[in-house]
């Protein structure tokens, strides 16, 4: 299997907590704003397969919010 994302000395500092305040305004977003900065920097799956995955696994009603806090992480 090809590695997509390998480690190459580059660190990225992102404030994932208080992107994910900003944009949904709590902090328990701060994974799924994760899962999309990691996305965008290792490019592991299509930003479409993503957002669907997110969407079938977040708790019913919070789906709006979630977008919100993965589309933050991946316009990173």
């Amino acid at each position: 299997m090809e590695r997509k994302c390998h480690v190459d000395g580059q660190v990225h500092q992102v404030e994932i907590t208080r992107i994910a305040r900003e944009v949904t305004g709590r902090a328990l977003t701060a994974n799924v704003v994760a899962l999309g900065v990691l996305n965008r920097l290792c490019r592991l799956v299509s930003d479409e397969a993503l957002v669907e995955a997110v969407l079938e696994t977040v708790p019913r009603g919070t789906e709006a919010i979630n977008r919100k806090a993965l589309e933050a992480g991946m316009a990173i």
